[in-house]
């Protein structure tokens, strides 16, 4: 199953050490992580780095989806 991985340096609630270890337990191939630099801990409310999480998200989606 693919998966994507996002996590943000300004995210005050969870360790920039946490992605490694989220990404590190997925055992899919099929695996990425992005690593923003100014969005809180919440994604996906207005932010400075909204629209490159936004097109990464669709990237990926477009990548691995069902044809």
């Amino acid at each position: 199953c693919p998966a994507l991985v996002i996590h943000s340096k300004a995210d005050i609630l969870a360790p920039q050490s946490n992605i490694s270890l989220v990404y590190d337990a997925i055992s899919s191939e099929n695996k990425e992580k992005l690593i923003v630099e100014m969005a809180g801990h919440n994604l996906f409310v207005s932010n400075p780095d909204q629209e490159i999480i936004f097109k990464n998200i669709v990237s990926f989606f477009n990548r691995f989806r069902e044809k």
